[in-house]
């Protein structure tokens, strides 16, 4: 009676192990697929890696939605943007079928000071203050700005905090500092 329970329980562990390789590769399968689709659509980056967080990965295929899925992006080049130095985008109850509207999304990006500088061109110094940067005239006129990262209807952009010259503060929300910008500066469209 004991050898039967013993090739029992050696078939339910090999069962289990199978199981389990095969959740494994088909969690690597998914993530370099997800990758490919990121890469081709974005633009070009030196780098994606996707994780699908979460184990059992066929679960979570057979529910209907990954739970929780982790791409990363390295040196990102988006057309009429600056470039990013990093994208990490954590997407949260994504459908595995069409469409595949995530439930939520957050994204970090990280833009190098020298990426900025490119842009305000040579006319300009750029300097992180606090969590937004300070643009100050290089010219014979004493101008320096403070602007604010924003996101609004997925395109990224500048806001106006506040402008000084001759050592006068004008605070962004100020009516003279509205009609100085009339809108924020748009970087890019997120997709």
């Amino acid at each position: 009676m004991r050898k039967p329970l013993v090739v029992l329980g050696a078939g339910v562990l090999g069962l289990v192990a199978l199981v389990a390789v095969g959740d494994r590769v088909a969690a690597g399968a998914g993530e370099r697929a997800i990758s490919d689709e990121i890469a081709g659509a974005l633009g070009e980056a030196s780098s994606v890696s996707t994780t699908v967080h979460g184990v059992p990965l066929l679960t979570q295929v057979a529910g209907g939605s990954l739970d929780h899925v982790t791409v990363t992006l390295d040196d990102v080049t988006v057309p009429d943007s600056v470039a990013l130095d990093s994208l990490v985008v954590e997407v949260y109850d994504v459908p595995t079928t069409a469409p595949r509207v995530a439930g939520r999304v957050e994204a970090v990006a990280t833009v190098s000071l020298a990426a900025i500088q490119d842009q305000a061109g040579s006319d300009w110094a750029v300097d992180v203050d606090d969590e937004g940067l300070l643009v100050t005239s290089t010219g014979a006129l004493p101008v320096q700005v403070r602007l604010v990262p924003t996101l609004s209807d997925g395109v990224l952009g500048l806001d106006l905090d506040r402008v000084g010259l001759f050592g006068i503060s004008v605070d962004g929300d100020s009516p003279l500092a509205e009609i100085a910008s009339s809108a924020p500066i748009a970087y890019a469209d997120l997709p």
